[in-house]
């Protein structure tokens, strides 16, 4: 059995698009979590200092 999505990718590019910085403010998310009080909010930043975070909603994204 195939999945859908794998279906889909081989024929065409795909674009998912959703609320990512929705997301990351309802992880309640500090400047720590940034790096620091000056990138507070920066959820750029976050792909260095806490990847797993952004995995987090890229997984809960593909598992919708």
């Amino acid at each position: 059995m195939t999945s859908p999505l794998l279906e889909a990718l081989r024929e065409r590019i795909l674009f998912y698009d959703g609320g990512m910085g929705t997301q990351l403010q309802a992880r309640n998310l500090g400047p720590d979590d940034f790096g620091g009080q000056r990138w507070e909010g920066c959820n750029d930043y976050l792909c260095l200092t806490r990847p797993d975070v952004v995995e987090a909603v890229h997984d809960a994204y593909f598992e919708a």
